[in-house]
């Protein structure tokens, strides 16, 4: 389970991101998990149910994410096949 904030008390995805820039594997357990806004990137999710909690659709986050993933899994082919 990703970190929630202050503002936030939920799981966080963007903790996930920061995580993969780190090269901690357990951010791609928790993203490989959560449901998100619908596959779409959002602010916290339900820390049992995995769905969107809040800042559904959150833009800025998933422009975070997709560039954490393919900063990540850049020369490993078989994330991509």
């Amino acid at each position: 389970m990703e970190a929630g904030s202050l503002h936030a008390g939920n799981p966080w995805p963007m903790a996930a991101v920061n995580d993969l820039l780190a090269l901690n594997w357990g951010a791609i357990d928790f993203l490989s998990r959560v449901k998100m806004d619908n596959g779409l990137a959002c602010e916290t999710v339900h820390p049992i149910k995995g769905c969107a909690s809040t800042g559904l659709a959150f833009a800025s986050s998933a422009g975070f994410l997709a560039h954490a993933i393919c900063w990540r899994m850049k020369g490993k082919n078989e994330f991509f096949s």
